[in-house]
């Protein structure tokens, strides 16, 4: 067991010393006014209500827990190696558990290795290496437990096992949504692994979905369609879902050029002619997987249930950059270790095999992870794997802005437009790059057309309003500053800069 504690520290240990990222992280935790500082009242008002249209309010207790240990140990601002290390922490242990779930499947020391393939596989670097994706360890350590409880009382039908599995159910629900397939990973555990009657097992699991059904219509009014972008029409979906898994299956088999953005968008991918043919490629696996494993329905559906909320059939937010992303098979992977941990001939030269696959994995995860070490070092890795990655590009020229390498930033802003016309965001940073610079002419008509693409930016109004006053123009400065403080109320800025404006126009009426 030690082991299973050991070798994730040893390969995810650099993480401490890494930065926070551009993706997630200024929002949920570097910006998060509930965290700065966190109280009690704070944390008490995750649980009360959603927050930037998440309810998962077990991930923002453990935050604000961190985020308390963070102020303690730099005084200023959260320092990101708290974070990290209750990461690394949180896998490890995760690690453990899914050696205790194996070690009741199968004998110890292929439970080791199939505990270790699901802990070192390089697609997990991404749930580790990211603070934001903590959520997914998170929901990984109470759905494991879940699992491991309610395996144990298959085979000794304990009480206060099954108690546990489900108040630890519910608590990953709590974490990360994600988690609503865990019945049917239940279920595939208890049937094709253990051997137990269908009829036997549906009797203790479906409390379990009742407890899910609300997380998912509470997600469900959280993230509207409308929110999320282009949708496909349902009978679209069922090629983007195979597509998915397609791309997992062999992100799977071979986890070399991985990257936080693989620019998977449904509306693009649609459009494409693989997106017609890829569920081939889960239709042949299954073939070839039926011949060599007994029971390998269940095995599939316990990989399938682990990504079920995000296989595009439902549409969920990241979508607008891809459908795929490594942290989603977080848990998912527990179908290919267990595989690997059953197929491995128990002899020398099999467990010596399976030792070699896991050294090649620790390496690749050891290297995947140094791509998290901070912004600049992730996006431009994620442009040498995916140069179509908006994510990327826009990302990648704020970093610059902010470095005062404009000419550069600016290019990846204009990469962005160009990849999506659509798309305000780099638009109105191409604009607010060229106000910056002074380049009034060329700013102002590029933030007009951001308030026609999307009326309610309020700092494209903002912008305007400052370039007005800068202008002298009162006037259309104050009617500006205006629209943007009815959007946002809650602004200091703009409000300090309207009452610059208001007080220069009543000067100028004086004199």
């Amino acid at each position: 067991m030690a082991a299973c504690f050991l070798f994730p520290l040893l390969v995810f240990g650099q993480i401490r010393r890494h930065e926070f990222v551009l993706i997630d992280d200024n929002v949920h935790l570097q910006e998060n006014r509930y965290l700065q500082p966190p109280t009690w009242k704070n944390t008490k008002g995750f649980w009360r209500a959603p927050f930037l249209g998440l309810y998962i309010p077990v991930t923002y207790s453990l935050w604000s827990a961190e985020a308390k240990l963070a102020y303690s140990a730099q005084g200023k601002g959260l320092d990101p190696g708290v974070f990290h290390e209750v990461s690394i922490a949180l896998h490890a242990a995760n690690t453990v558990l899914c050696f205790l779930l194996f070690l009741s499947l199968m004998e110890p020391f292929a439970a080791l290795l199939a505990a270790l393939f699901f802990s070192l596989h390089p697609v997990q670097a991404e749930a580790v290496a990211w603070a934001s994706a903590q959520k997914d360890l998170l929901c990984g350590f109470f759905s494991l437990l879940a699992l491991w409880q309610y395996t144990r009382f298959c085979q000794d039908r304990r009480r206060v096992r099954y108690a546990v599995a489900t108040v630890s159910f519910l608590l990953a629900l709590l974490s990360k949504p994600a988690s609503v397939g865990l019945a049917a990973v239940a279920w595939a555990i208890e049937v094709g692994v253990i051997g137990r009657k269908p009829k036997d097992s549906f009797k203790w699991l479906w409390p379990w979905l009742f407890l899910a059904i609300p997380i998912l219509g509470i997600t469900k009014v959280l993230q509207p369609d409308q929110h999320i972008g282009p949708v496909l029409p349902w009978w679209q979906r069922p090629l983007i879902a195979f597509d998915t898994l397609a791309f997992y299956i062999a992100k799977t088999i071979v986890p070399i050029r991985l990257a936080p953005d693989y620019s998977r968008a449904p509306d693009v991918l649609i459009h494409h002619w693989m997106a017609y043919f890829s569920w081939l490629i889960p239709l042949i696996f299954g073939f070839l997987f039926a011949r060599k494993v007994r029971g390998w329905h269940f095995i599939a559906i316990i990989f399938i249930a682990g990504i079920l909320p995000v296989l595009g059939l439902v549409p969920f937010y990241f979508q607008v950059f891809s459908t795929v992303a490594d942290r989603y098979l977080y848990l998912s992977l527990l179908s290919p270790a267990l595989v690997f941990g059953r197929l491995l001939p128990p002899r020398f030269w099999g467990r010596l095999a399976g030792c070699a696959v896991l050294v090649v994995f620790s390496l690749l995860s050891f290297e995947q992870a140094g791509k998290w070490r901070d912004s600049l070092t992730l996006f431009e890795h994620t442009l040498k794997v995916n140069p179509g990655s908006l994510l990327a590009h826009n990302n990648l020229g704020a970093i610059l802005e902010e470095k005062g390498r404009y000419d550069e930033a600016y290019k990846h802003y204009a990469s962005s437009v160009k990849l999506a016309p659509d798309s305000v965001p780099p638009l109105y940073n191409i604009a607010r790059l060229q106000a910056m610079k002074g380049n009034f002419k060329l700013a102002k008509p590029l933030f007009y057309e951001v308030l026609r693409m999307q009326p309610d930016v309020a700092e494209a109004h903002q912008s305007l309003g400052a370039i007005f006053a800068k202008e002298k123009n009162w006037n259309e400065a104050e009617k500006h500053l205006m629209i943007a403080l009815q959007i946002r109320p809650e602004s200091e800025k703009i409000r300090d800069l309207l009452k610059s404006v208001q007080d220069n126009r009543a000067n100028l009426k004086k004199n």
